[in-house]
Parts: C-alpha cells; sequence; structure tokens
C-alpha cells in the first residue's frame, strides 16, 4: 500500500475534483483514461469499449435513466467482454461515489478470484486511485469513502447476506449452484432505491432452470430485468481473413443447424465470420458447444443443446426473414393472461404472415375487453378465436364480446385441452389427442412448408416456438404437447396465441364469399380473394 499520506496530500485540487465530476456521468471516459486491462496479447491497455461493451452499457443507462435503478441481465458470448465491463462499471461506482457497496461472485470460487484480480489491476494501475484502508482476499475498501468492494463466491450461498449491497454482480449466473437461493439471500440485500444495481451475466447452459426462466421473463417483459443479448457476429476479433480458395459449406454438419451458406444467407454473415467460425469450432463434432457460447441469436444459447424442440430454429430464422404478401383472411387469436407471470397476448395472421403480436401484462378484465376490441376495430378479423382452457378466464372475454351483435358471429371459443378435431372424425387415426396439439401442428406445418410463413423477426418468438416440445401418448403415435410444468418452464403464450389462428382448418366467411366451408384449392375462391395458386393451403 506504500507510505501514508498525510491529510494535504490526499486532498484532491480543483481540477482533479472538476475531473472526477465528469468521470461520474462518463462511464466510458473514465474506464479509457483510468482503467487499465491486460488484452488477448497479455499486454496492459486502456479499458477502450468493444461493441458488446458499448451496447452493454448503453441499455443499462437507458434503464437507469427510466427506472433510476439498473436490472440486467447479460447473455453473453464467451470472451466478449461483460464480465470486464460490469467489473469497470463496480470499480467506477466504488472510487468515485461514497457510500457504494460493491459485491462480486461467480459461480465457482476460481472464477471468483480471476474476477477480483481485474479489479486489482484497475486499483493499481489507476493514476487517481483513492487510497485504500484495507486490501485483502475479501476486497478492497477505500479510505474515507465508506466505500468497498467484496469477493464472494456463489458456492457459499450465505456470503453477503448480511451487508447492505448497492451493485452486486453474479458472474456466470447459469452455472450458479443454486441461483435462487443465492438471489433470496444476498440478492435481497440489495434495496430498490435509485442508483442500485444488479447484474446477472452468463453464457448459457440448459433451456430450463432459474437463469432460463429469468431471460425467458425478461423477454416477455415479466418483471423489472432487462435482458441484454449481444451476438458474436458485432465483434471484430472475430473474423479472420480466409485463404483465396476458401468456400463455406453448403451441407450442414448438424440437421438442427445452418450450413455455413444458409448462416451467410439467413443471418448476414460475412466470409470472413463464416472462416473464424469453422477455425474456431474445430470440427462439426463440437457444433452444439460452439452456438452455446457463441450465439447468433438468444435461442442459439438455449436451443443448442437441445435439438429435440416441436418448432426447428431453422424453420424460425427463415420465417423471421421471409418477406411474404398477407392474403385471405384475417384471423386473430386471443391467449388471455391467467394468474403468475403469463402474458396477454394478441396475434393476427393473414394468410403465411403474421401481422401483429400484441402484449399486455397485469391485465384486469375490463382492460382485456378493450385490448380485444380496440385490435378488432384496427384489423376488422373474420375470425377471433380466444383459448377459454386451464381454468382461465377466457370463457369470460369469450362471451362478453359474443353478447354484442357487432362480434357475435366471429368470436369462437376454443378450449385447448379438449378433443383435437381430427380425433373426433375418426378415433382410430393417430395424431394430435386435443385442440392445443392440432393447432400446433397446423402451425408446424405450415413453417415446414415450401412456401414458410413470415414472422416478425422478434428473439422472443423465436424462444417461445423453439421452447415447445412433443411426446407421445400411445405407441400408435398419438400425441400431445408437453405440459409446462412438466418441461418446469414458463407458459408458451406467443406460440399459443399464433397457434389459436389455427383452430379451424378454414373461415366460413372470407371478406365477402361466405356459406360453408372454403376450399382453398379451389381456383374461384382463390381468384375472388386474391391468393395466388402457388398459396394452396391454411387459411385460419
Amino acid at each position: 500500500m506504500g507510505p501514508l499520506k498525510s491529510p494535504d496530500e490526499l486532498m484532491p485540487d480543483a481540477s482533479l475534483i472538476r475531473r472526477m465530476g465528469e468521470y461520474r456521468t462518463d462511464l466510458e471516459r473514465h474506464a479509457r483514461e483510468c482503467l487499465k486491462i491486460r488484452n488477448k496479447e497479455g499486454k496492459l491497455v486502456p479499458l477502450l469499449f468493444n461493441p458488446l461493451q458499448r451496447i452493454t452499457h448503453i441499455e443499462a443507462e437507458k434503464q437507469k435513466a427510466e427506472t433510476g435503478r439498473v436490472r440486467a441481465i447479460v447473455l453473453k458470448y464467451r470472451r466478449g467482454g461483460a464480465s470486464t465491463y460490469i467489473l469497470g462499471r463496480g470499480y467506477s461506482r466504488s472510487t468515485l461515489h461514497h457510500g457504494v457497496s460493491v459485491a462480486i461472485m461467480a459461480h465457482v470460487s476460481q472464477s471468483t478470484n480471476a474476477l477480483y484480480r481485474i479489479v486489482k489491476r484497475f486499483q493499481d494501475n489507476n493514476p487517481i486511485a483513492p487510497p485504500l484502508s484495507t486490501s485483502n482476499v475479501k476486497g478492497l475498501e477505500f479510505a474515507g469513502m465508506d466505500s468497498r468492494y467484496g469477493v464472494f463466491s456463489a458456492e457459499n450461498e450465505e456470503g453477503g447476506r448480511g451487508d447492505e449491497v448497492s451493485f452486486l454482480h453474479v458472474s456466470e449466473a447459469a452455472y450458479a449452484p443454486n441461483l435462487e437461493g443465492l438471489m433470496s439471500g444476498i440478492g435481497n440485500c440489495v434495496s430498490d432505491v435509485p442508483g442500485t444495481e444488479i447484474w446477472l451475466e452468463s453464457t448459457a447452459k440448459e433451456p430450463f432452470g432459474d437463469f432460463y426462466d429469468r431471460c425467458m421473463d425478461s423477454l416477455a417483459g415479466a418483471g423489472e430485468y432487462k435482458l441484454i443479448f449481444v451476438p458474436f457476429t458485432k465483434d471484430p476479433s472475430c473474423s479472420a481473413i480466409p485463404p483465396d480458395d476458401f468456400e463455406p459449406n453448403f451441407e450442414r454438419e448438424h440437421e438442427a443447424f445452418p450450413s455455413e451458406a444458409e448462416l451467410m444467407e439467413m443471418q448476414g454473415l460475412t466470409l470472413n465470420q463464416i472462416f473464424w467460425r469453422r477455425r474456431k469450432m474445430g470440427g462439426p463434432r463440437n457444433i452444439i458447444k460452439f452456438s452455446r457460447e457463441y450465439p447468433i441469436t438468444i435461442q442459439d444459447c438455449f436451443s443448442a443443446i437441445d435439438d429435440s424442440a416441436f418448432i426447428s430454429p431453422l424453420d424460425m430464422l427463415r420465417a423471421r426473414n421471409a418477406k411474404i404478401e398477407p392474403y385471405g383472411s384475417i384471423i386473430m387469436g386471443v391467449d388471455p393472461s391467467g394468474d403468475g407471470k403469463d402474458r396477454f397476448v394478441i396475434s393476427v395472421r393473414q394468410g403465411r404472415k403474421v401481422l401483429k403480436i400484441a402484449s399486455r401484462t397485469k391485465v384486469k378484465f375490463n382492460e382485456g375487453i378493450e385490448f380485444i376490441k380496440s385490435m378488432m376495430l384496427e384489423y376488422k378479423p373474420d375470425r377471433v378465436n380466444i383459448d377459454c382452457g386451464g381454468g382461465g378466464n377466457g370463457a369470460a372475454y369469450s362471451s362478453a364480446l359474443r353478447d354484442d351483435p357487432e362480434h357475435a358471429e366471429i368470436v369462437r371459443g376454443v378450449n385447448f385441452g379438449s378433443t383435437s378435431q381430427a380425433k373426433m372424425a375418426n378415433r382410430e387415426k393417430p395424431g394430435p389427442v386435443d385442440r392445443k396439439a392440432e393447432m400446433a401442428g397446423r402451425l408446424k406445418d405450415m413453417l415446414e412448408s415450401v412456401e414458410g410463413m413470415d414472422l416478425p423477426d422478434q428473439e422472443d418468438v423465436q424462444a417461445d416456438f423453439c421452447a415447445v416440445k412433443r411426446e407421445f401418448t400411445s405407441p400408435d403415435g398419438d400425441w400431445r404437447l408437453v405440459p409446462k410444468k412438466k418441461l418446469k418452464t414458463r407458459s408458451h403464450d406467443l406460440f399459443d396465441s399464433i397457434g389459436l389462428t389455427f383452430a379451424d382448418k378454414y373461415v366460413a366467411q372470407l371478406h365477402g364469399v361466405s356459406g360453408g366451408d372454403i376450399n382453398l384449392n379451389d381456383q374461384r375462391t382463390r381468384a375472388i380473394k386474391g391468393v395466388p395458386p402457388e398459396h394452396a393451403g391454411w387459411m385460419s
């Protein structure tokens, strides 16, 4: 620590006070001018924000401006610098402000120690570092500031439980032995007051568990946490110049993942990125691990280790990049929120294009009625299908809307758990056993067809779709969707809402065409509706 300084030596001059004041509102400048890191070549260099760090910073500052606090989940790729950014943010807070208590922890002690070495490097090379009153394996305390940087391990759920923490950083949160217990311990030491921050950052692990649920809840807008995801393709260092004869593969290394050529087309990857990816992956046998550690989409993080999804991630990527003109009937699917964290979701589909997905949380009944009516007024649907199963209040919504003569003919209640139309038609024929599975099957058929579907380019839509699984209920081939309780995950309400638009094969009224079932394969019907001949298929 060196010799003790006199009070006069500790007194900052006016220029330093002004400079520190500027740093308090400009973290990127403070990092650039005062914080040092070891780069990948082992050299000591200033902390200059890379794209991941800058995007994370922008999102955090935006949330702080809106709420006064930061509650963030960073879903990261390996060695992208997310941990370093959060460590620098915590160090900046604790050395430029009085009374800041920072707690950092990782899933194991060895990783926690590695994080602490980065913080110590900040302190040892900071030209305006505050003097230390304490420096040991448990952390740093800054003299005369009542601020400290504490070090804990997630292996010890009791660590830091009795402290008052204003900045909490949990690294590799997906790998914490008991994240839920950890957050009920030290997580509750962070008060819900302005200026406090909680950061959970991690590479992905599996598509279930507390970290996964927190990510999906954040995507759904449930709770106070913001999910921050930056694909590895944003990082200039994830690129390398290929040899002149290098060409992308058109064959897939694994049936569940796109080929190199498909990635270039669907995700806009350059040849340099493809070359870096192939070299980094080290062979087809490593594609699952690579996709988890270097994801391009949020779904890559989780589906990469679970290729048994009912809906293929490849079909979702194709649908997210599709540009299909809407045609035919306009069908609306309404999945009202029940108890818990579910969203109230309304989807609107016309032909192969989903025109809109709108969602809200914590919706009271009267608000739900007006929400549905406003969407009906905007899109003028031919059919509105409302989920009435599961013990929710969908039947009440359906009944209230059907009591209005203006809506009586187009609103239908659909019970997810009731017997499928296919089974009612032929009990012996193998297939979906209930309406929910039947609608999901029709949706899957359209996604997998040559024409495909046009879905909104949203990470939460892909995450919802690819988390759905199927299970067989008989040796003959009867099947249903795996219940969410069995999957240990939240409801797939975006998927369910779009699925509801497939409640029936055809709609009785098609903008001037009415009476009976409409056969889309009939040339006259398609001509009246303006449906292109190549688009014969499901209308609703």
